[in-house]
């Protein structure tokens, strides 16, 4: 008989998760992937909280939407410490694994450019990008039709008879539930 016990490991899949990285050609390869990785779990993350704000804000649940968009910051924050790590990594460490990279950058992710077109910087031009998978094409697509943070955010303002967000910040009371 097995023993089907949730645990740590098997709940969050770490045996399959650390498959995930090949085996290093250079000792700082692996810096240089588990940094990007993780950051694509984070853009992961960072687009289901878009998308639930996006709804709230949508339904006038500003509240709610507060405490997604506070995450989102938070999670920002932890993205651009990450960058310290990658700094520890020397030039000729980079040069010994850049080659394996081809043409590949971080400007190609997918995941990235969601990110900017569920905030409202839609640039319709990346969809055509040659490196974009069909599944990934199909997910811009997607997110370019979409309602953006942005466009549900103008709506609210203009459902509550706001000109703008100064108008908020000078509105007191009048408008202190768009600003919780």
């Amino acid at each position: 008989m097995s023993d089907s016990r949730v645990t740590y490991s098997s709940y969050l899949r770490v045996e399959e998760l650390l498959t995930l990285q090949q085996e290093p050609r250079a000792h700082d390869e692996l810096l240089f992937v588990v940094l990007h990785q993780s950051h694509e779990l984070w853009f992961k993350l960072v687009l289901h909280e878009l998308d639930d704000a996006t709804a709230l804000i949508a339904a006038d649940r500003f509240p709610q939407a507060e405490t997604r968009l506070r995450r989102i910051v938070t999670i920002m924050r932890q993205l651009i410490a990450q960058w310290d790590v990658l700094g520890t990594m020397s030039p000729a460490g980079y040069l010994e694994f850049r080659h394996a990279l081809e043409g590949g950058s971080g400007f190609q992710s997918a995941q990235w450019r969601e990110v900017e077109f569920a905030s409202g910087l839609k640039d319709e031009g990346y969809v055509d990008s040659a490196w974009l998978s069909a599944e990934e094409v199909a997910r811009l697509r997607a997110r370019l039709a979409a309602a953006s943070l942005a466009d549900v955010f103008d709506g609210a303002l203009a459902r509550h008879g706001v000109a703008d967000v100064a108008d908020v910040l000078r509105g007191g009371p009048d408008h202190a539930l768009l600003m919780m």
